[in-house]
């Protein structure tokens, strides 16, 4: 395998690695590459008409997906991955807004098996999924990526928390809510409708609900005197993602194949569209 071929790999990972910080930004990235391969997208309402030799994908909650390439003649074996397109994280709570000192920060919540350490001190952005409904009733749902530094979780001084390098365990719900806005009136609210005007152009719509999640907007990054290593947050699970795709978009059509990246992996497989739910079975 030259090196050419890896280094153009790895760009490609780092590529979707830094425009995926949601289960939701993956899914619609891999759909993407998938049509600009030739795969032809499924709506799961509908009667699927399958052609031998044909490649086809579905999603559920727009968070999981099934690719699969179809051999042209009879079906004698099939290959198969499985991954999973959420990641540890810290979500917003439904009613995220807190005040202290003049200053406005959001209560979050531990999503999945999360490493809490490491997200102080970070350049936090925010990035999720948005509920909408426009003047004419219309429900829409749309992603929001605010890839800049809006928000961090600092750390006290040591000289005021003597203690911090002894082990004590951190309190997510006390200690790590991040700091976005010096402000007695901003809201929430507020933020995310100037996110969507100037991400989508969306005005006057009313926010029915979100789910947004902070991330650390540092890049990946290749590592090492040789770039032997991959930095970044997210390669649990988006580095099987990622490979899987880049195998099955491989793939000769000789057999047939298959990928599978499921949603919430983290928090116990067993929604609409996790593992131990009804997606893979009614696909």
């Amino acid at each position: 395998m030259s090196d050419t071929f890896n280094a153009d790999r790895l760009t490609r990972l780092c590529d979707f690695l830094r425009q995926s910080p949601t289960s939701w930004h993956a899914t619609d990235n891999m759909a993407t590459r998938l049509e600009q391969a030739g795969f032809q997208r499924l709506e799961e309402k509908a009667n699927w008409q399958l052609t031998p030799g044909k490649r086809y994908y579905v999603t559920r909650n727009e968070s999981a997906i099934i690719a699969f390439q179809l051999p042209e003649s009879d079906l004698a074996s099939l290959r198969m991955i499985g991954a999973h397109t959420d990641s540890p994280g810290l979500h917003l709570k439904p009613n995220a807004s807190q005040r202290s000192a003049g200053w406005l920060q959001l209560g979050v919540q531990v999503y999945g098996g999360v490493l809490l350490a490491p997200w102080f001190d970070r350049d936090l952005g925010l990035a999720g999924r948005v509920h909408v409904r426009h003047a004419d009733g219309r429900l829409e749902s749309v992603l929001l990526n605010v890839d800049r530094a809006i928000a961090t979780i600092p750390s006290l001084a040591i000289h005021l928390d003597r203690d911090v390098n002894s082990g004590r365990p951190i309190n997510p719900q006390t200690q790590m809510a991040p700091v976005l806005l010096q402000s007695e009136t901003a809201t929430l609210a507020e933020l995310v409708a100037q996110w969507l005007e100037e991400q989508h152009g969306l005005r006057a719509v009313e926010i029915v609900d979100f789910e947004l999640g902070f991330y650390d907007v540092q890049p990946p990054s290749l590592v090492g005197v040789k770039q032997e290593l991959v930095a970044s947050a997210r390669l649990d699970n988006l580095l099987s993602c990622f490979m899987g795709l880049e195998a099955l978009l491989a793939c000769d059509g000789s057999q047939g194949a298959l990928l599978v990246a499921n949603d919430h992996e983290e928090v116990g497989s067993a929604s609409a569209c996790g593992a131990q739910g009804p997606f893979w079975r009614t696909f």
